[in-house]
């Protein structure tokens, strides 16, 4: 057996702004714009985040009126906005693309939302300890974190609050670690049930969609946020680190990219993500570098295949790691196929990467969970088969494997010599 490459335990703390070693809050944030600093600011979390929906995301979308609000408040200030956010994500994704996605922009400030993606209606679940673990790694790293709630309709219209658990989950966590936060579905369903806000001229029945707003919805996300934010520059509470709550699952990740390994097995090269998206927020290129892919086709065009006579069986995959979990993280297209996965000799079943490319057209991404629960402290063994049909133009393509836990974290490709 011979070791490919190997990528070193990773601690879940990492380097964040220059300003690390420090907890700061929003008042901080306030304070220094007033004297004229350079802040950056991002924007982590999903659709609602980025604005699908709006007229025009990057200025009418939730993220757009902040900046504008910011801007007018604190002309001084030399204001920089990421965009961080990707339609359909979650927190446990969101555990990995922390390092990436956000915290090479060396934020100031971070807005954050998952309460929606990681299911309203959920809780202590592998959605708490992965959120709790982004606030604290992020507020580590010398980022103010502002926690925000977005919202669809149906939490807008929802008779009894005390039914959307992440909602109450997530509100202990802020206030657990002293931070001022944004409720947009405490504020509207307020306005709602005291006759102040119509939810049918912000979801209109003709769009056919009750999650994402149109223009006027995005106002009111923007108008309560940035009333929070205005209040919390006036008060002088300062973040903590709280014992963790739901425990530390992970405390320690790991993101473990495919295409980096100098010599990849039989079959698999390295390539590209796609170049068209459904939506810009599901352009891969924007969340993935090259990927590792493996195919039975000879592309002659966008949707022009040739398949092979004879395709070689790719080879199939074995990963050693530490971890209490794994995720899986690549791109998903119409053209797509399956890998079967087992654990510790144990077949866990099959991933259909296809599936977010059929629903969204021409290409997404694809994030799945292929084992929680595990032990820690145990090495184990992840393999993965691709499984192409004959009669098909089909290819598979991993951008990562992704680990955590509560310990120490690492990830090991092997792969058996050829004679």
């Amino acid at each position: 057996m011979r070791k490919l490459f190997c990528c070193f335990t990773a601690a879940a703390a990492l380097c964040g702004n220059l300003h690390a070693g420090k907890l700061y809050s929003v008042a901080d944030v306030a304070r220094r714009a007033e004297k004229g600093n350079k802040l950056n600011v991002v924007f982590f979390g999903c659709s609602l985040t980025f604005g699908a929906n709006s007229s025009n995301p990057d200025l009418t979308s939730f993220r757009g009126r902040m900046a504008e609000k910011l801007k007018a408040a604190y002309p001084l200030a030399r204001w920089n906005f990421y965009d961080a956010a990707i339609g359909g994500t979650d927190s446990v994704l969101g555990v990995f693309r922390l390092e990436r996605d956000v915290l090479r922009f060396k934020p100031d400030l971070v807005f954050v939302d998952f309460t929606l993606n990681d299911n309203g209606r959920k809780h202590k679940d592998i959605h708490s300890a992965a959120y709790e673990q982004i606030i604290r790694t992020l507020l580590k790293s010398g980022a103010a974190v502002m926690p925000v709630f977005l919202t669809g309709k149906n939490f807008v219209t929802e008779p009894d609050l005390a039914v959307l658990c992440r909602r109450t989950e997530h509100i202990e966590l802020a206030e657990r670690f002293q931070l001022s936060y944004g409720d947009v579905i405490g504020r509207m369903n307020h306005l709602y049930k005291t006759g102040k806000l119509d939810p049918e001229k912000i979801w209109p029945a003709d769009r056919f969609d009750d999650t994402h707003p149109n223009d006027l919805g995005y106002r009111y996300y923007a108008d309560i946020i940035f009333e929070a934010f205005q209040a919390a520059a006036a008060q002088k509470i300062s973040p903590v680190l709280p014992q963790e709550l739901h425990g530390g699952n992970f405390r320690y990740s790991q993101r473990f990219r495919l295409a980096d390994v100098p010599l990849l097995p039989a079959g698999w090269q390295v390539t590209g993500c796609e170049t068209r998206a459904a939506t810009y927020d599901f352009t891969c290129s924007r969340w993935m570098g090259t990927l590792a892919a493996v195919g039975n086709f000879v592309r002659k065009g966008y949707d022009r295949f040739e398949l092979l006579e004879n395709p070689s069986v790719p080879e199939t995959l074995t990963f050693r790691f530490k971890g209490g979990m794994v995720l899986l993280f690549g791109e998903s297209t119409f053209f797509s196929g399956t890998l079967r996965y087992a654990i510790d000799g144990k077949e866990y079943g099959i991933a259909d990467t296809a599936r977010m490319g059929r629903l969204f057209g021409s290409s997404a991404y694809y994030s799945i969970v292929l084992a929680s629960g595990l032990d820690p402290d145990k090495e184990h063994v992840l393999t993965l088969t691709a499984v192409l049909k004959p009669d098909l133009p089909q290819q598979v393509k991993i951008e990562s494997i992704c680990v955590a836990g509560a310990a120490p974290v690492s990830v090991e490709l092997q792969n058996t010599e050829k004679p």
